[in-house]
Protein backbone atom coordinates (compact mmCIF):
# COMPACT_ATOMS: atom_id res chain seq x y z
CA UNK A 1 0.00 0.00 0.00
CA UNK A 2 2.77 2.47 1.08
CA UNK A 3 4.40 2.30 -2.32
CA UNK A 4 0.95 2.38 -4.26
CA UNK A 5 1.10 5.68 -2.20
CA UNK A 6 4.74 7.01 -3.39
CA UNK A 7 3.92 6.09 -6.86
CA UNK A 8 1.24 8.12 -7.09
CA UNK A 9 2.71 10.87 -5.02
CA UNK A 10 5.60 11.01 -7.89
CA UNK A 11 3.09 10.65 -10.68
CA UNK A 12 1.56 13.71 -9.55
CA UNK A 13 4.60 15.79 -8.50
CA UNK A 14 5.98 14.53 -12.50
CA UNK A 15 2.42 16.34 -13.80
CA UNK A 16 3.08 19.54 -11.82
CA UNK A 17 6.46 19.44 -12.56
CA UNK A 18 6.10 19.04 -16.43
CA UNK A 19 3.13 21.70 -16.69
CA UNK A 20 5.48 24.22 -14.87
CA UNK A 21 8.13 23.69 -16.94
CA UNK A 22 5.78 24.43 -20.19
CA UNK A 23 4.85 27.62 -18.90
CA UNK A 24 1.23 26.95 -17.51
CA UNK A 25 0.14 29.64 -15.01
CA UNK A 26 -1.57 28.09 -11.77
CA UNK A 27 -5.25 28.69 -13.05
CA UNK A 28 -4.13 26.82 -16.06
CA UNK A 29 -2.36 24.09 -14.00
CA UNK A 30 -5.49 23.37 -12.43
CA UNK A 31 -8.15 23.06 -15.55
CA UNK A 32 -5.54 21.04 -16.88
CA UNK A 33 -5.63 18.14 -13.90
CA UNK A 34 -9.09 18.77 -13.22
CA UNK A 35 -8.49 20.52 -9.93
CA UNK A 36 -8.58 23.42 -7.70
CA UNK A 37 -5.94 26.23 -8.19
CA UNK A 38 -5.62 26.04 -3.83
CA UNK A 39 -4.77 22.61 -4.40
CA UNK A 40 -2.08 23.23 -6.87
CA UNK A 41 -0.85 26.01 -4.92
CA UNK A 42 -0.01 23.75 -1.44
CA UNK A 43 1.62 20.89 -3.92
CA UNK A 44 3.97 23.94 -5.22
CA UNK A 45 4.58 25.24 -1.71
CA UNK A 46 5.24 21.74 -1.01
CA UNK A 47 8.14 21.62 -3.83
CA UNK A 48 8.80 24.84 -2.98
CA UNK A 49 10.25 23.65 0.25
CA UNK A 50 12.57 21.13 -1.18
CA UNK A 51 14.02 23.48 -3.60
CA UNK A 52 12.38 22.22 -6.85
CA UNK A 53 10.55 24.70 -7.76
CA UNK A 54 10.20 28.68 -6.93
CA UNK A 55 6.91 30.61 -7.08
CA UNK A 56 6.15 33.26 -8.92
CA UNK A 57 3.86 35.76 -7.71
CA UNK A 58 1.36 37.38 -9.72
CA UNK A 59 -1.46 37.77 -11.93
CA UNK A 60 -1.65 35.30 -13.27
CA UNK A 61 1.00 33.15 -11.06
CA UNK A 62 3.60 31.03 -12.46
CA UNK A 63 6.22 28.53 -11.33
CA UNK A 64 10.30 28.42 -12.49
CA UNK A 65 11.90 25.44 -11.86
CA UNK A 66 14.95 25.59 -9.95
CA UNK A 67 16.59 22.14 -10.47
CA UNK A 68 16.09 21.90 -14.12
CA UNK A 69 17.84 19.00 -15.59
CA UNK A 70 17.77 15.67 -17.30
CA UNK A 71 16.57 13.90 -14.45
CA UNK A 72 13.96 16.96 -12.72
CA UNK A 73 11.14 15.42 -13.47
CA UNK A 74 10.91 12.04 -11.27
CA UNK A 75 13.39 10.44 -13.87
CA UNK A 76 16.48 8.49 -11.75
CA UNK A 77 19.46 7.56 -13.30
CA UNK A 78 18.61 4.37 -12.78
CA UNK A 79 15.38 3.81 -14.31
CA UNK A 80 16.14 6.30 -17.22
CA UNK A 81 18.22 4.59 -19.79
CA UNK A 82 20.89 6.72 -21.48
CA UNK A 83 19.76 7.09 -24.84
CA UNK A 84 16.32 8.77 -23.17
CA UNK A 85 18.34 11.74 -21.47
CA UNK A 86 17.49 14.19 -23.19
CA UNK A 87 14.15 13.56 -23.54
CA UNK A 88 12.40 16.92 -22.00
CA UNK A 89 15.10 19.13 -24.22
CA UNK A 90 13.90 17.71 -27.07
CA UNK A 91 11.84 19.56 -29.48
CA UNK A 92 8.85 18.06 -29.40
CA UNK A 93 8.51 18.92 -25.70
CA UNK A 94 9.99 22.88 -25.79
CA UNK A 95 7.09 24.79 -25.06
CA UNK A 96 5.63 26.81 -28.22
CA UNK A 97 5.87 30.64 -27.27
CA UNK A 98 9.75 29.58 -28.12
CA UNK A 99 8.89 30.12 -31.62
CA UNK A 100 6.24 33.11 -30.92
CA UNK A 101 8.26 35.52 -29.36
CA UNK A 102 12.24 36.26 -28.29
CA UNK A 103 13.11 35.81 -24.84
CA UNK A 104 13.08 39.52 -23.95
CA UNK A 105 10.70 42.73 -24.26
CA UNK A 106 11.87 46.27 -24.01
CA UNK A 107 10.26 49.37 -22.69
CA UNK A 108 10.92 52.64 -23.95
CA UNK A 109 9.32 56.03 -24.14
CA UNK A 110 8.12 55.02 -20.63
CA UNK A 111 6.85 58.56 -18.93
CA UNK A 112 5.98 58.82 -15.48
CA UNK A 113 4.55 62.63 -14.28
CA UNK A 114 4.85 63.46 -10.56
CA UNK A 115 3.12 66.62 -9.40
CA UNK A 116 5.81 69.12 -7.92
CA UNK A 117 4.01 70.02 -4.03
CA UNK A 118 6.88 71.81 -2.99
CA UNK A 119 9.79 73.31 -4.82
CA UNK A 120 13.60 72.98 -4.04
CA UNK A 121 16.68 74.77 -5.37
CA UNK A 122 17.09 72.59 -9.26
CA UNK A 123 20.65 71.54 -9.71
CA UNK A 124 22.60 72.50 -13.49
CA UNK A 125 21.45 70.43 -16.02
CA UNK A 126 20.26 70.60 -19.87
CA UNK A 127 17.68 73.32 -20.51
CA UNK A 128 15.38 71.52 -23.77
CA UNK A 129 12.89 73.42 -24.80
CA UNK A 130 9.58 73.03 -25.91
CA UNK A 131 6.46 74.24 -27.44
CA UNK A 132 5.31 76.86 -24.67
CA UNK A 133 7.27 75.66 -21.82
CA UNK A 134 11.05 74.17 -20.68
CA UNK A 135 12.42 72.23 -18.74
CA UNK A 136 16.11 70.62 -17.10
CA UNK A 137 17.18 67.33 -18.79
CA UNK A 138 19.19 64.91 -16.40
CA UNK A 139 20.72 61.76 -18.12
CA UNK A 140 21.52 58.79 -15.47
CA UNK A 141 22.71 55.31 -16.20
CA UNK A 142 21.98 53.27 -12.82
CA UNK A 143 20.08 51.27 -11.61
CA UNK A 144 19.22 51.84 -15.94
CA UNK A 145 19.07 53.97 -18.78
CA UNK A 146 17.26 57.04 -17.67
CA UNK A 147 16.49 60.90 -17.72
CA UNK A 148 14.69 63.22 -15.20
CA UNK A 149 12.86 65.97 -16.82
CA UNK A 150 12.36 69.09 -14.44
CA UNK A 151 9.83 71.39 -15.22
CA UNK A 152 8.21 74.37 -13.02
CA UNK A 153 5.41 72.04 -12.42
CA UNK A 154 6.49 68.47 -12.32
CA UNK A 155 8.94 65.91 -12.54
CA UNK A 156 9.23 63.50 -15.23
CA UNK A 157 10.88 60.26 -15.40
CA UNK A 158 11.84 59.32 -18.87
CA UNK A 159 12.99 55.35 -19.54
CA UNK A 160 14.26 54.09 -22.74
CA UNK A 161 15.39 50.97 -24.62
CA UNK A 162 15.00 48.97 -20.91
CA UNK A 163 14.79 45.16 -21.72
CA UNK A 164 12.01 43.31 -18.89
CA UNK A 165 13.32 39.49 -18.97
CA UNK A 166 10.58 37.28 -19.19
CA UNK A 167 11.28 35.12 -15.91
CA UNK A 168 8.64 37.05 -13.82
CA UNK A 169 4.82 37.49 -14.38
CA UNK A 170 4.77 40.45 -16.95
CA UNK A 171 2.67 42.71 -14.25
CA UNK A 172 5.09 41.81 -11.60
CA UNK A 173 8.09 43.08 -13.85
CA UNK A 174 6.51 46.52 -14.80
CA UNK A 175 5.31 46.84 -10.99
CA UNK A 176 9.16 46.59 -9.60
CA UNK A 177 9.95 48.82 -12.83
CA UNK A 178 7.16 51.25 -11.72
CA UNK A 179 8.63 50.85 -7.66
CA UNK A 180 12.20 51.49 -9.04
CA UNK A 181 11.01 55.22 -11.35
CA UNK A 182 8.92 56.16 -7.39
CA UNK A 183 12.38 55.65 -5.55
CA UNK A 184 14.33 57.21 -8.45
CA UNK A 185 11.99 60.52 -8.43
CA UNK A 186 11.76 60.63 -4.83
CA UNK A 187 15.33 60.22 -4.79
CA UNK A 188 15.97 63.56 -7.12
CA UNK A 189 12.94 65.37 -5.29
CA UNK A 190 14.65 64.45 -1.57
CA UNK A 191 18.58 65.41 -2.86
CA UNK A 192 17.53 68.70 -4.41
CA UNK A 193 14.59 69.80 -1.37
CA UNK A 194 11.47 69.07 -3.70
CA UNK A 195 8.22 67.58 -2.53
CA UNK A 196 6.37 65.50 -5.06
CA UNK A 197 3.46 63.78 -5.08
CA UNK A 198 4.13 60.30 -5.52
CA UNK A 199 0.88 58.58 -5.09
CA UNK A 200 -1.10 60.41 -7.88
CA UNK A 201 1.97 59.92 -10.44
CA UNK A 202 0.93 59.29 -13.60
CA UNK A 203 2.00 57.69 -16.56
CA UNK A 204 2.36 59.73 -19.97
CA UNK A 205 3.28 57.58 -22.08
CA UNK A 206 4.57 53.72 -22.59
CA UNK A 207 5.85 51.75 -25.67
CA UNK A 208 6.18 48.41 -24.74
CA UNK A 209 8.17 46.10 -27.96
CA UNK A 210 8.74 42.90 -28.47
CA UNK A 211 10.88 40.97 -31.71
CA UNK A 212 9.30 37.85 -32.40
CA UNK A 213 11.44 34.27 -33.42
CA UNK A 214 13.30 34.08 -36.40
CA UNK A 215 11.17 31.70 -37.95
CA UNK A 216 8.22 34.08 -37.69
CA UNK A 217 10.30 37.38 -39.35
CA UNK A 218 11.11 35.24 -42.24
CA UNK A 219 7.57 35.34 -42.99
CA UNK A 220 6.65 39.09 -42.48
CA UNK A 221 6.82 40.84 -46.09
CA UNK A 222 9.57 43.62 -45.39
CA UNK A 223 8.60 46.93 -45.27
CA UNK A 224 5.57 46.22 -43.26
CA UNK A 225 3.70 48.17 -41.34
CA UNK A 226 0.55 48.03 -40.11
CA UNK A 227 -1.37 49.63 -36.77
CA UNK A 228 -4.36 47.96 -34.58
CA UNK A 229 -6.63 50.83 -33.17
CA UNK A 230 -8.51 49.21 -30.29
CA UNK A 231 -10.64 51.79 -30.15
CA UNK A 232 -10.31 52.18 -26.00
CA UNK A 233 -8.05 54.47 -23.79
CA UNK A 234 -4.61 52.56 -23.58
CA UNK A 235 -4.04 50.71 -19.45
CA UNK A 236 -1.17 51.67 -17.90
CA UNK A 237 0.28 50.31 -14.00
CA UNK A 238 -1.13 53.61 -12.73
CA UNK A 239 -4.57 53.86 -14.77
CA UNK A 240 -5.63 54.77 -17.66
CA UNK A 241 -3.53 56.93 -20.58
CA UNK A 242 -5.20 60.08 -22.43
CA UNK A 243 -4.09 58.70 -25.81
CA UNK A 244 -5.84 55.59 -27.70
CA UNK A 245 -4.28 51.94 -27.00
CA UNK A 246 -2.93 50.54 -30.26
CA UNK A 247 -0.82 47.54 -31.24
CA UNK A 248 1.57 47.99 -34.78
CA UNK A 249 3.65 45.72 -36.29
CA UNK A 250 6.83 47.65 -38.08
CA UNK A 251 9.35 45.65 -40.60
CA UNK A 252 10.75 48.84 -42.12
CA UNK A 253 13.84 48.73 -40.44
CA UNK A 254 14.35 45.45 -41.97
CA UNK A 255 13.89 43.59 -38.25
CA UNK A 256 10.22 42.62 -36.92
CA UNK A 257 9.22 44.81 -34.45
CA UNK A 258 5.81 44.38 -32.34
CA UNK A 259 4.84 47.14 -30.60
CA UNK A 260 1.96 48.29 -28.40
CA UNK A 261 1.16 51.04 -25.43
CA UNK A 262 -1.43 49.04 -24.13
CA UNK A 263 -0.48 46.80 -20.71
CA UNK A 264 -3.65 44.85 -21.33
CA UNK A 265 -2.67 43.93 -24.89
CA UNK A 266 0.83 43.11 -24.44
CA UNK A 267 -0.80 40.64 -21.81
CA UNK A 268 -2.84 39.33 -24.09
CA UNK A 269 0.28 38.38 -26.56
CA UNK A 270 2.55 37.42 -23.95
CA UNK A 271 -0.28 34.60 -23.35
CA UNK A 272 -1.06 33.55 -26.54
CA UNK A 273 0.88 30.94 -27.21
CA UNK A 274 -0.25 28.98 -24.05
CA UNK A 275 -3.74 29.41 -24.54
CA UNK A 276 -2.71 28.53 -28.38
CA UNK A 277 -0.88 25.18 -26.62
CA UNK A 278 -4.35 24.53 -24.32
CA UNK A 279 -6.40 24.59 -27.94
CA UNK A 280 -3.87 22.25 -29.01
CA UNK A 281 -4.64 19.90 -26.60
CA UNK A 282 -8.14 20.54 -26.06
CA UNK A 283 -8.29 19.19 -29.78
CA UNK A 284 -6.35 16.61 -29.58
CA UNK A 285 -8.60 15.32 -26.95
CA UNK A 286 -11.54 15.43 -29.04
CA UNK A 287 -9.59 14.19 -32.09
CA UNK A 288 -9.35 11.07 -29.64
CA UNK A 289 -12.97 10.85 -28.58
CA UNK A 290 -14.08 11.41 -32.33
CA UNK A 291 -12.10 8.36 -33.49
CA UNK A 292 -13.21 6.18 -30.37
CA UNK A 293 -16.79 7.27 -31.41
CA UNK A 294 -16.30 6.42 -34.93
CA UNK A 295 -15.08 2.76 -34.27
CA UNK A 296 -17.76 2.32 -31.77
CA UNK A 297 -20.13 3.37 -34.60
CA UNK A 298 -17.82 0.59 -36.87
CA UNK A 299 -18.65 -1.88 -34.37
CA UNK A 300 -22.11 -1.81 -34.04
CA UNK A 301 -22.94 -1.23 -37.70
CA UNK A 302 -21.04 -4.76 -37.94
CA UNK A 303 -23.16 -6.23 -34.95
CA UNK A 304 -26.69 -4.91 -36.98
CA UNK A 305 -25.33 -6.49 -39.95
CA UNK A 306 -24.50 -9.89 -38.48
CA UNK A 307 -28.45 -9.84 -36.63
CA UNK A 308 -29.88 -9.27 -39.68
CA UNK A 309 -27.55 -12.03 -41.74
CA UNK A 310 -28.96 -14.40 -38.93
CA UNK A 311 -32.53 -13.44 -39.07
CA UNK A 312 -32.32 -14.04 -42.75
CA UNK A 313 -31.26 -17.24 -42.47
CA UNK A 314 -33.59 -18.03 -39.58
CA UNK A 315 -36.57 -16.96 -41.98
CA UNK A 316 -35.00 -19.15 -44.85
CA UNK A 317 -34.75 -22.27 -42.23
CA UNK A 318 -39.03 -21.34 -41.66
Amino acid sequence: MGVLVQDEAAAWKKKLLKLADEGLSQQNIAKTLGCSPSTILRSFRKLEKEGVVEIIKGCPTFYKLIKKNKFSMGETKRNSPRRNTTQFSSSKNRRSDVTFLQDCLYLHDYKVKFRIMRKGIPPKGIIIKYHNWKANSYAFARPFKHKILLTTRSIIVFIYKTPLPRNMSYEQKIHNLTSMVDSIAANFAMKNGYGIDIIHSKVISQHISANPAKVIDENVPDQTVATLRLARHAKSVKGMLKEEAKAWVDKSSGLTDIESNDLAYERMLLELPIKVNLMERQFAAIGEYTEQIRLHMAVQRETLRTLKSIQANLKRKD
